[in-house]
């Protein structure tokens, strides 16, 4: 007997999205997941980097050691490759929207440890000339479904954008800090509710960090307790 699924299944089958080979439930194929790199451990206590071999677990990679932060901790659920980069492309500059909840879920499975530990969610915001253009922001998407996937409170608009900087992408780690340096602020309506709070900044991914850690350090001035950083995907550096 053919039940309901069965019968909007093949109406309207779902397809991987990657390489459009027709699956069973919204994502990825088989073939396409195993080109996920997951980042597991062992890897740095506070920034996730993977190491190329055991060592402790409460171990600090060099880019982390003998250095103060505003982040408290990170975690990335995938190393951004070839594949990572596609899939992500994909979701932000093609209006793949659909996959927001997809990466939610990604996010929620890596970063339980930090979801159990976190009071409120906001996100890295972009400015509003770029929502603009995208017409979306594919970061508030996901973080919208992990809130709802953890019941954790989610400030879509806790972080503002206030100035239009050019993008990171082509920028060493000092250059980025000195481009992203005052172009955000706390919305003034959310302070009270960040104070003495810890919050998660989630983000589709992560390279130096310069932009999560001045996000991090506006919040910790408006008297958050602890920040944590989510993201699905991290350039990972080599590893002491």
């Amino acid at each position: 007997m053919i039940n309901l699924k069965s019968i909007v299944d093949i109406i309207n089958p779902k397809y991987c999205y990657s390489c459009s080979n027709e699956v069973q439930e919204d994502g990825l194929c088989n073939s396409c997941w195993k080109e996920i790199t997951f980042i597991h451990n062992p890897s740095c206590i506070r920034c996730s980097n993977p190491f190329p071999h055991e060592i402790s677990e409460f171990a600090l990679c060099a880019s982390c050691i003998n250095k103060e932060f505003n982040l408290d901790k990170i975690k990335s659920a995938m190393k951004y490759d070839s594949f990572s980069k596609k899939i992500i492309m994909l979701y932000k500059n093609h209006n793949a929207t659909y996959m927001a909840k997809f990466f939610a879920k990604i996010l929620v499975s890596c970063g339980k440890p930090l979801l159990d530990r976190t009071d409120i969610i906001v996100t890295v915001p972009i400015h509003f000339w770029k929502m603009v253009w995208r017409g979306y922001n594919q970061t508030s998407l996901i973080a919208k479904h992990v809130s709802d996937i953890s019941n954790k409170t989610f400030l879509k608009t806790g972080i503002l954008k206030t100035k239009f900087t050019q993008s990171q992408s082509n920028y060493n780690q000092l250059q980025r800090q000195k481009n992203i340096k005052d172009t955000f602020e706390v919305n003034g309506i959310h302070k009270q509710e960040i104070k003495g709070k810890n919050i998660l900044i989630i983000d589709d991914m992560i390279t130096t960090g310069a932009t999560m850690e001045e996000c991090a350090r506006i919040l910790k001035l408006s008297g958050a307790k602890k920040i944590f950083g989510l993201t699905i995907a991290k350039s990972v550096h080599k590893s002491m």
